[in-house]
């Protein structure tokens, strides 16, 4: 280690008292609230998990510093690196899913402390001023992504894996998802929460050289870049993980010699001209000569935990340049001339697609919509948003706000332009707008029998951009001859696929329950990112309550695997769900909406028999009309009436003519238990014209009117 002398100049005096913990803290002069890096968190649940990896790490990293202490002379200027780089949006329509700017404020941040551009690099201590170093290393968001395709270097994904981050250690998600080929590309995350608490993490080099499925870096949202939601403080942090990721150790060192966390014990990081410290927490700039008398620590570092970073050091570049030139985890092709040109960072921008978010997705009828364009690589200059996908341009503004004029589910179209290219993109039945009333009652009953699917009121989408997939299907059902299928056997990276029931009135209901049938199969043992999750909302879909969650080891209904596409043959594949719903009596208006999310090795699932219950008087359920339905109507070949009960009642049905003479007695004062019924109708006995189907329940009577044509 190298050592400097301490300065007696006053360069800034700060006094707090010291942290409790060093997952989070307190800026001692703004008072903003900071989370840290758990990088050595992560590594060692790593190690717990492969023990082997721990010592394979430790060679390496010993190999590395050798190299690092006997570098090939070079009497030739070094070249300036270029890292390719790509950011995947971790996403549920909340605040983490930042906008393009914030990305690219970024990269400026970035780059700059890298290039020792940064303009507080002039506040560097007296001490170092003469050893900050430019890593002479440079990052370009990735203009190609691995198939050739144009991008902007910004992977939005929308997934729930956004919450409680992680690599799977210790309840986490597993939430490098869609990562691309890391010789190609640095692959950075950002997510709403990560499990640990960490403000972000990553590994380096040594640690995954053998896995490069985790092999990237998590960083929170809010410390992406230094504008909104994110600040200038905690800008640096990602800078900090980039570090890590070209083979820096905190500034104290780590584990497994030296502590994990700050303050504790006086480490060596293994740079020979950073001095000997504990690490900081606070931005202590005039009393820091803990480690060694009279030698100065480098509190100013982006690998320490101070929160005033200013520099790396001449010899941390030295390091992170020969990690970027070293074949462990695939680093030294990243800024190849070849890679460059794979990855587009080294040609001129231009548009190659057209793409758009939106603020919401689901809203009741009367609620605008903002949808924002994201096209890449350049801003257009023109857009035409066609929002009901009927040919017609609704909008030519980049961002424009919409109001839908009646319920019904929607597919957009976005054609946009830089007056030489134009680019279009459609996606198919991304917003539902959900008319305002209840247009069914308890009982509740769907078996998906009618073959008129989806049926009023019932909105299926998808929230990502893959195909939507659920779909009612004959070919597998637990009763009747029909069900719904969720297509989950090659689904796309992270797709998230919805159904939205009817609004049901539950104001006259008590003790509300709901059941449905599942069947769901896994397909291999690595299938463990599928899901399902079941909500309510009393709001028209302005805010949803989980009631239901269940993951692959939960979900499963057949306990083997299997790559076949699954299809239930066996009652026995299926099991009945049954979720507490207590709460929601009395609502006037409730709807529940199924979602699941495949991450493309997943395999099919199947819904049958949903029913809604509750206690309700006869009186109720005459109001109600007894949900007595005929369909089709007018009448074919297939015509069924349907009607449910809520208790043993004495029922009658039949059909009858315009002057009230029965035509046809389906039944007479037979005694019928709690139930859904579905009866055939044959309309041979009947000739062109209007009837009535009249439904008689202990001496109550509705009526549907029909048509045989």
């Amino acid at each position: 280690m190298k050592k400097h002398l301490l300065s007696f100049t006053l360069i800034a005096a700060f006094s707090i008292a010291v942290l409790n913990s060093v997952a989070q803290g307190l800026h001692p002069v703004s008072g903003e609230s900071l989370k840290y890096c758990g990088q050595a968190e992560a590594a060692e649940e790593l190690y717990k998990q492969y023990p082997n990896l721990k010592e394979a790490a430790e060679i390496i990293e010993n190999l590395q510093k050798n190299q690092n202490e006997n570098p090939v002379p070079n009497q030739q200027p070094p070249p300036v690196y270029t890292i390719p780089v790509v950011f995947h949006i971790l996403h549920n329509y909340g605040p983490e899913n930042i906008p393009d700017a914030n990305v690219i404020d970024a990269m400026r941040v970035l780059n700059e402390d890298f290039r020792k551009l940064n303009t507080d690099i002039s506040t560097v201590v007296p001490a170092f001023q003469g050893i900050t170093g430019d890593a002479e290393i440079e990052f370009k968001l990735a203009k190609l992504d691995p198939n050739g395709n144009c991008t902007n270097g910004i992977d939005r994904i929308v997934t729930p894996k956004t919450y409680a981050a992680g690599d799977g250690q210790n309840g986490s998600n597993v939430s490098k998802i869609n990562m691309w080929p890391r010789d190609k590309y640095l692959n950075i995350y950002t997510v709403n929460n990560i499990k640990s608490g960490a403000a972000g993490y990553t590994y380096v080099p040594g640690t995954v050289a053998s896995n490069p499925a985790i092999d990237g870096i998590i960083i929170l949202y809010n410390y992406v870049g230094a504008l909104s939601p994110s600040s200038v403080l905690t800008s640096r942090s990602l800078g900090h993980e980039v570090g890590h990721w070209l083979d820096l150790q905190h500034v104290w060192g780590g584990p497994p010699t030296y502590s994990k966390d700050p303050g504790l014990i006086c480490g060596d990081d293994g740079v020979t001209d950073t001095p000997v410290t504990k690490g900081w927490t606070t931005c202590n700039l005039t009393t820091n000569d803990v480690c060694t008398g009279g030698v100065e620590e480098n509190v100013q570092n982006y690998m320490d935990y101070s929160y005033c970073y200013r520099m790396f050091t001449a010899g941390q570049c030295s390091r992170m340049r020969s990690a970027l030139l070293s074949s462990t985890a695939q680093r030294s092709n990243l800024s190849t001339t070849g890679n460059l040109l794979a990855t587009g960072v080294s040609t001129a921008a231009q548009l190659c697609k057209a793409d758009f978010t939106v603020n919401k997705k689901i809203v009741c009828l009367g609620t605008a919509i903002t949808f924002t364009d994201i096209s890449g690589s350049v801003t257009p200059t023109s857009w035409q948003w066609d929002f009901n996908n009927d040919g017609t341009t609704d909008a030519t503004t980049q961002n424009p706000s919409y109001t839908f004029a009646t319920p019904g589910t929607y597919s957009v179209k976005l054609t946009a332009s830089d007056g030489t290219t134009t680019k279009t993109v459609t996606k198919s039945s991304l917003i539902v707008v959900l008319g305002t009333g209840p247009t069914t009652n308890v009982p509740y009953s769907e078996g998906f029998e009618n073959a008129s699917f989806p049926y009023n009121d019932f909105y299926i989408t998808s929230a990502s951009a893959g195909p939507v997939t659920w779909n009612r299907v004959t070919t597998a059902a637990y009763t009747g001859s029909a069900s719904l299928k969720l297509d989950n056997h090659s689904p796309t990276t992270g797709d998230i696929d919805e159904f939205i029931t009817p609004s049901i009135n539950m104001s006259n209901v008590t003790s509300p329950t709901m059941t449905f049938r599942v069947a769901h199969q896994r397909r291999s043992s690595s299938d463990t990112l599928d899901g399902m999750r079941v909500f309510t909302s009393s709001n028209c879909g302005t805010a949803w309550v989980m009631k239901y969650n269940k993951d692959f080891s939960t979900l499963q209904t057949v306990t083997n695997v299997s790559s076949t596409a699954f299809t239930p043959n066996l009652a026995s594949q299926w099991r009945q769900e049954t979720i507490n719903i207590s709460s929601s009596a009395g609502m006037p208006e409730l709807r529940f909406k199924f979602e699941f999310t495949g991450h493309g090795v997943g395999n099919n699932l199947y819904i049958d028999d949903i029913n809604i219950s509750g206690t309700a008087s006869v009186e109720e359920e005459f109001n109600n009309d007894f949900g007595l339905n005929v369909f089709p109507n007018p009448f074919d070949e297939n015509t069924t009436i349907s009607f449910h009960i809520q208790d043993k009642y004495e029922v009658a049905l039949g059909v009858y003519d315009i002057i009230g003479k029965e035509i046809v007695s389906i039944s007479n004062s037979i005694e019928l238990s709690p139930g859904f019924y579905s009866l055939p109708l044959n309309k041979s006995n009947l000739k062109q014209g209007i009837y009535f189907v009249r439904l008689e329940v202990n001496g109550y009577s509705v009526m549907k009117k029909v048509a045989v044509q």
